[in-house]
């Protein structure tokens, strides 16, 4: 579970992250290094998340809400049938966090940026 956000730090499973992070299906965690840069989510940034086959892929978009999804990323995660949901970092952990209560495995890709 995400426990915190707070000023580009994500507290999961009681362990601090300041990078950007991806949650696997399993729960384990890890940096997520992005190659759209700042203020972009591409379809290679997605691709490790397609391959494990979640039911839902979380992204949380910045505090601000200032990174964006590429058309061709959110296409690439559809054309998988697989749910996507895009919000800023706090609604994206909330969604996150409800997902795992109701025992989906989601994946979490979460943006640190404000």
């Amino acid at each position: 579970m995400i426990e915190n956000y707070k000023s580009g730090i994500i507290t999961i499973d009681g362990k601090e992250y300041q990078n950007d992070v991806l949650i696997k299906l399993d729960g384990q965690v890890e940096l997520w290094m992005r190659t759209g840069g700042g203020k972009r989510v591409t379809k290679e940034d997605v691709i490790e998340a397609v391959k494990q086959q979640p039911e839902q892929i979380v992204i949380g978009t910045g505090a601000n809400d200032t990174v964006e999804v590429a058309d061709e990323a959110r296409q690439h995660i559809i054309d998988q049938k697989i749910n996507l949901s895009t919000e800023p970092i706090g609604r994206a952990i909330e969604k996150y966090n409800q997902l795992k209560q109701d025992g989906k495995q989601p994946i979490g890709l979460f943006v640190l940026a404000e």
